[in-house]
């Protein structure tokens, strides 16, 4: 098992289904698969703002402000 596993999974804040295979930023899990499809997103894709949306979840965890 590498870094980017977890055994038991845990609970992406992206898309919120427990995974096994990701990445913590702070204190928040991103599975791989919706690091893939954040990356590939475009700005003007419907999808964007559901993504940053969730991605605020990082900073409101943290207690962190944001403009």
């Amino acid at each position: 098992m590498n870094g980017l596993e977890h055994k038991d999974g845990e609970r992406c804040i992206v898309c919120e289904n427990v995974k096994e295979k990701g990445y913590h930023i702070l204190s928040a899990f991103i599975c791989n698969e919706c690091d893939k499809d954040i990356i590939q997103t475009e700005t003007d894709d419907q999808a964007y703002m559901f993504f940053v949306k969730q991605l605020r979840k990082i900073m409101t965890k943290q207690n962190i402000s944001y403009s």
